[in-house]
């Protein structure tokens, strides 16, 4: 059976010395007729994440706050990347101590090697001002509060900026 994005992530966590847990879970319920409202006799399976954004959250014993982590292949990381930049919930997560990243997977390797699975690590964080997604080593807030510094706005408002 092959390993998912989920798994593969719970795992790089992990062995990056961090506690993480699973924050993405599956329901099942029976499908019902749209007209009489009764059993049709199928199932339907959902899965919902951690505020409609986030598979895994992971903590570890030298970092300040929790991180928050949306896992995908990287092929699709730029959709979420703007998923979660539109999240409402975000700019609550980054303005109270939180990190907020994407991981990316995707299998590399030259031509006639093997091919392993490599993550793309991108955080989100506020860039003057606004959410940017900065993909490596990112400078935690303490370092320039002026360039980290968080804008005052409302929860769900976002700001359609060009990046940097």
């Amino acid at each position: 059976m092959p390993e998912t994005c989920t798994a593969r992530s719970l795992k790089f966590c992990r062995d990056s010395g961090a506690i993480a847990w699973l924050t993405e879970y599956s329901m099942s319920f029976p499908e019902r007729n749209k007209v009489t409202g009764l059993p049709t006799g199928k199932t339907v399976r959902m899965r919902r994440d951690l505020y409609n954004c986030f598979d895994l959250i992971s903590a570890k014993a030298d970092e300040n706050g929790t991180t928050y982590i949306q896992t995908t292949t990287r092929d699709n990381q730029a959709a979420r990347i703007k998923k979660v930049i539109e999240s409402p919930y975000t700019g609550v997560l980054l303005s109270s101590g939180n990190r907020v990243i994407v991981h990316g997977w995707a299998k590399t390797g030259g031509r006639g090697q093997r091919k392993l699975w490599k993550v793309t690590v991108t955080e989100i964080c506020y860039v003057n001002g606004s959410m940017q997604p900065v993909i490596g080593d990112v400078k935690q807030p303490d370092s320039d509060p002026e360039l980290f510094q968080v804008p005052a706005r409302d929860v769900g408002e976002i700001a359609e900026e060009e990046p940097f």
